[in-house]
């Protein structure tokens, strides 16, 4: 099989346009209309990516294969590529009000609807998030569906690449990786941007005004379940749950240079489960730190994050969950990112990179014991150059250019796992905001 990358020059000559198109302006701002009591604004993103990569597999061993995880084949324990097409829209409709208090009542309704990765058999159309929030000089309260304060005031490196490269990010729908753990809720994914199972969750959250370049965020979670349908507790599982997070942000600016900073926290209690013996062993929990600096269209970023007690389904060749509660697995695990960022008129350019692991892995049993396993570490370690250049008002167009390897921690009886993976590819897109 051919290692190179399916359809590489058309990709490349895609990637090459940034450099060729005409200059632009600043994004247009979105539209609104009015009703007796409330201002309403429709806005959004439309996105739609080409992309193509080359996967070579370093596999030491695979297990014979069950009824549950089917053995691999020889053809695919060699290179294997990907050219792939996806898009997503979002529409976020926001209705505001100005009181006579001086107070300000917002809803805010995220609609989407994505193109999911190749092998997946449907496309998703959902609620994004959706909350009411009431803001005044106390600051700010929301309730509804949101992201933990953990992952909305972060705070670190700058990516050209919008929908993210190095971290979780859009480039790995483009690829496959030999990892047990999965990336958005683990250190294989997040650095201080912390999601931990929190899907958009149904909670309540409270921001502070920003003083003297300081704002501080908390939140209450009762399950990390969007829209509360996990009927929890039930005798077939449940999910993490009672979860609380804070965070603190800082930016400000000093004889021209860019300051930002933040540091978060957050932590779970343990999923209540009938089969494995009431709970699983330990609460799960993370926190973050992140830095950043902005001089004359430079910027220098970078944070950090550790992760306690993380518990992941297994996986199996592709990256899709085994279903059963025998087969989940506990670790800890750290990550690192950096990155360095230009931008100039209509053009940014970024160099971002990414390394994480989760270790200490156990393997929880139906009986609820959690034996040490053998040996290893999952690991993930990604590299992405990345370039954008504004269209026009509200559209861009960019591309990364990236390596990811990844290494499983064992060979396993339970999932079909390769031990090695690299994966190599550029993805391009066109981005519209309104």
């Amino acid at each position: 099989m051919k290692k190179t990358l399916y359809g590489t020059t058309a990709i490349v000559a895609l990637g090459l346009a940034i450099v060729a198109a005409a200059p632009a302006s600043a994004q247009a701002p979105a539209q609104g209309f009015s009703s007796t009591n409330f201002q309403f604004t429709v806005g959004g993103l439309a996105r739609g990516y080409v992309g193509g990569t080359s996967m070579h597999d370093n596999v030491a061993s695979w297990t014979a294969g069950t009824a549950a995880v089917p053995a691999v084949t020889a053809a695919q324990q060699g290179a294997t590529q990907r050219f792939e097409v996806q898009r997503d829209w979002r529409l976020d409709l926001t209705a505001a009000a100005n009181l006579p208090n001086g107070m300000r009542a917002t809803t805010v309704v995220q609609l989407q609807n994505l193109s999911v990765a190749q092998g997946s058999t449907f496309t998703e159309s959902y609620i994004r998030r959706n909350w009411v929030a009431l803001s005044g000089g106390f600051g700010d309260v929301r309730i509804g569906s949101i992201d933990p304060v953990t992952m909305q005031m972060a705070q670190g490196s700058f990516d050209a690449f919008t929908a993210g490269s190095a971290k979780t990010g859009k480039i790995y729908d483009y690829m496959q990786t030999a990892n047990a753990f999965g990336r958005d809720d683990t250190a294989l994914g997040a650095t201080n941007n912390i999601r931990l199972y929190d899907r958009s969750s149904e909670k309540i959250a409270y921001f502070t005004p920003r003083i003297e370049g300081f704002q501080l965020g908390v939140n209450y979670t009762p399950e990390a379940s969007k829209d509360k349908n996990s009927a929890l507790p039930t005798a077939a599982g449940g999910v993490y749950n009672r979860g609380y997070a804070a965070a603190v942000n800082y930016v400000n600016t000093f004889s021209g240079v860019g300051v930002r900073g933040s540091a978060s926290y957050i932590k779970w209690n343990a999923p209540v489960n009938a089969n494995n013996g009431g709970v699983d062993p330990s609460d799960a929990s993370a926190w973050g730190l992140g830095l950043g600096f902005t001089y004359m269209g430079f910027d220098l970023g970078g944070s950090y994050g550790n992760y306690s007690d993380v518990m992941s389904a297994g996986r199996i060749d592709g990256g899709a969950a085994i279903a059963t509660l025998t087969n989940r697995f506990i670790g800890n695990g750290s990550s690192y990112e950096l990155g360095l960022g230009y931008s100039t008129g209509p053009v940014r350019v970024s160099l971002n990179w990414f390394a994480g692991e989760m270790k200490d892995i156990k393997f929880v049993a139906a009986t609820g014991t959690a034996p040490a396993l053998a040996a290893g570490t999952d690991k993930l370690q990604t590299i992405a150059l990345n370039g954008a250049y504004i269209l026009g008002p509200g559209v861009n167009l960019e591309a990364s250019l990236f390596n990811s390897r990844s290494t499983a921690p064992f060979s396993s009886t339970v999932a079909n796992l390769r031990t090695k993976q690299d994966a190599t590819g550029i993805v391009t897109g066109i981005i519209l905001s309104f």
